[in-house]
């Protein structure tokens, strides 16, 4: 039996191998007195399989759970890992797939081994937990590091120490790229973060990788594919732009979703985290709904899970004040597009961090707060956790009291936004709201009168 180390494999990224030997050449005489061509005796193949399965992996728990790969046309390949097996045969491109049952599989690190007659490919470390696919755009890119001097990430060393504290969390990224059709831009290798390399891993996704796996006490696997700048039409397949009547013309649009979602087709995993829309916010915002909502569609169709989950981050406060209260800022309609979305898309929950942002930062550096509280909705909504707050509160019902109009909330304590006494006038970061506190005035509040015009109110928190 021949055995091919799996770092091998990784290296190669699943490409699968083909050795041809020629034997020493053995003229024959074929009928009539022609030449025959010499003999040539083919090695076999070794199995292996795709680059989001090899070492240190984390694979979905479910009970199909997709593994693919390649080996020689029309061969039999067993999969194994723990005590799960499945059985499939390549096409003929040397393409194979199998549905591994991984629920009870719970006695991590496994071997994963592929195996196709005498040739057997195995691969180390690899766990069974939760993945999630964390996308968007730029604050979702942002590195726990920050990005220098005056853009750095709070909590960035507690981060990079829950990191180190908790071996079972592996990220795999997805290498930016545009392509005009899908392609297979193969992600780099799965890594378990270590003192290099997790400075370097996207904050939002690691704060919530790191709460998460506190609150489940299993595996969490983070596929990071997201790039700064960047609008939702990238991230939309063309076919899905079409249907929703995206205006044609951009040469960017669907690139990103070609270069960097496509190649990870086949993936099972437990649900996405999204951080996107400021790059939409000065370009027709008001079509953010529709343009996010097909892109849910889309990602849910290619991936063949209609009820895939999706969890993303509302906009947070960026700006001055506006004087006027009618101004309708961009980002206040991408705001309330994302909160639209929320409530009529199935499957699809809103983390609210208004009370996070910085009035001169896009960049908020409070992203510690940001995955926890996409972690209290995971708990929530997809592993039945009673986590309290997970998604804010909610207006739920309005009645007239003289000359005031009160608004009761759900789900949730209502905060006001002071200034914290950490950070003090004249430092540059007054305005990062790391502490919170229920009651006080509020600013900046309005109301809509009959005729659909809106007016500066006075207002204020009562009770919790």
């Amino acid at each position: 039996m021949r055995v091919t180390s799996g770092m091998l494999g990784a290296a190669l990224a699943g490409v699968a191998l083909t050795a041809l030997a020629q034997t020493e050449p053995q003229t024959e005489r074929a009928v009539g007195g022609a030449e025959a061509k010499p003999s040539v005796k083919s090695e076999p193949v070794a199995p292996s399989v795709h680059p989001l399965f090899q070492d240190n992996a984390v694979i979905q728990r479910s009970a199909a759970t997709r593994i693919f790969g390649t080996a020689a046309p029309g061969a039999e390949v067993v999969v194994r890992l723990g005590t799960a097996s499945a059985t499939a045969s390549a096409d003929e491109s040397g393409r194979w797939s199998a549905a591994l049952n991984t629920e009870e599989l719970k006695s991590n690190p496994y071997m994963l081994s592929v195996r196709s007659g005498e040739e057997e490919r195995k691969y180390g470390n690899v766990l069974v937990g939760q993945v999630f696919l964390a996308s968007g755009q730029s604050n979702m890119e942002m590195p726990l590091y920050g990005w220098g001097r005056n853009s750095p990430v709070l909590h960035a060393e507690e981060g990079t120490e829950a990191l180190l504290e908790l071996p079972e969390i592996r990220f795999l990224t997805v290498r930016p790229k545009r392509e005009e059709a899908p392609s297979g831009n193969l992600p780099e290798r799965w890594i378990q973060p270590d003192s290099s390399t997790a400075p370097d891993l996207s904050a939002v996704a690691s704060f919530f990788a790191t709460d998460l796996a506190l609150a489940l006490e299993e595996p969490i696997g983070i596929v990071h594919a997201s790039l700064g700048g960047t609008r939702v039409e990238e991230w939309t397949s063309s076919e899905a732009l079409k249907k929703a009547g995206a205006a044609a013309g951009d040469s960017k649009n669907s690139t990103l979703f070609n270069g960097m979602i496509a190649p990870l087709k086949g993936l099972t995993f437990a649900g996405v985290i999204w951080y996107q829309g400021e790059s939409n916010a000065d370009r027709a915002p008001e079509r953010y709904a529709a343009l996010f909502s097909a892109m849910i569609a889309d990602w849910r169709a290619f991936f063949g899970k209609p009820d895939l989950p999706f969890l993303f981050v509302q906009l947070a406060g960026f700006g001055p004040v506006e004087e006027d209260p009618n101004a309708n800022p961009p980002f206040a309609v991408v705001r309330e597009a994302q909160r639209q979305t929320s409530l009529s898309v199935p499957n699809v929950w809103m983390a609210a961090i208004p009370d996070l942002g910085e009035s001169k930062d896009i960049h908020p550096r409070e992203k510690r707060e940001v995955g926890r509280r996409l972690s209290l909705i995971a708990q929530k909504r997809l592993f039945g956790k009673d986590a309290k707050d997970a998604e804010g509160p909610r207006a739920v019902s309005a009645r007239r009291e003289g000359d005031a109009v009160v608004v009761s909330f759900a789900d949730g304590a209502l905060l006001s936004k002071p200034v914290p006494e950490k950070y003090v006038a004249g430092t540059g970061m007054e305005d990062i709201p790391y502490r919170r506190k229920c009651g006080g005035e509020l600013e900046t509040f309005a109301l809509r009168d009959g005729n659909g015009v809106w007016h500066w109110a006075s207002a204020s928190i009562v009770g919790n």
